[in-house]
């Protein structure tokens, strides 16, 4: 749970006009658009319905759904059982004490006998899969955030700028990622997260992704 400090808690100032302003609601699509989708070495790799149903649950955030889709669509011969996570636990300190984040996957392994063409089209599903949300989709979920919960006295008042900052750092993480960490911190978490605590949340959220995506594209180099 979040650190109970003592400083001086003060709202975060001009931010209801501000972020009303712009506020995208959680329902609308994230920014990632349904199409035919190829690698990045433009090669042709999965059809247009595969590519609606993975902007369908990536518009609704549920990351757990997102994984089950994209481990769904995935050649069989890159599939979990061809698969070798390594991962490690991650810790905070809260109030004086470690206590068990969650746990964050390094790397993937994947099997060698791999058929190139399975190769392809698991980059060209995942690297769709691993989009970033739009900016003006990031702003919105992070003021929703701010509006929830409360800024540490040492955030200052420009609440504004802050959001910005933290919205392009968001934009290095998949679209349904970096949403879902916003909804987790406003729900688990009394005070608004600093940097490191927001990307901390994204890593653990969606490693498991990013470390298959980085396998694939890994093996795709060797194709």
């Amino acid at each position: 749970m979040e650190n109970s400090e003592n400083s001086d808690m003060r709202p975060m100032k001009s931010l209801g006009s501000a972020v009303g302003a712009i506020f995208i609601s959680p329902n609308l699509a994230t920014g990632v658009q349904a199409g035919t989708a190829h690698s990045s070495n433009g090669s042709l790799a999965i059809r247009p319905e595969s590519t609606q149903a993975l902007s369908a649950a990536i518009a609704t955030a549920d990351t757990k759904a997102v994984d089950r889709l994209v481990a769904e669509l995935l050649p069989p011969s890159l599939g979990s059982s061809n698969q070798r996570p390594i991962d490690r636990p991650m810790m905070a300190e809260v109030d004086g004490k470690w206590e068990f984040e969650g746990v964050m996957v390094e790397r993937i392994d994947l099997r060698p006998d791999r058929p190139a063409d399975d190769v392809r089209q698991a980059l060209a599903l995942l690297e769709f899969a691993c989009q970033p949300a739009e900016h003006n989709r990031l702003v919105g979920a992070l003021g929703e955030l701010a509006l929830v919960t409360k800024a540490r006295a040492d955030q200052g008042d420009d609440a504004m700028a802050r959001i910005g900052i933290l919205a392009r750092e968001l934009s290095e993480f998949p679209a349904d990622v970096a949403i879902a960490a916003c909804r987790r911190r406003a729900r688990g978490y009394q005070f608004f997260p600093s940097l490191m605590e927001l990307r901390m949340t994204c890593q653990i959220i969606g490693s498991r992704r990013v470390a298959m995506l980085k396998a694939v594209r890994k093996a795709a180099e060797a194709v």
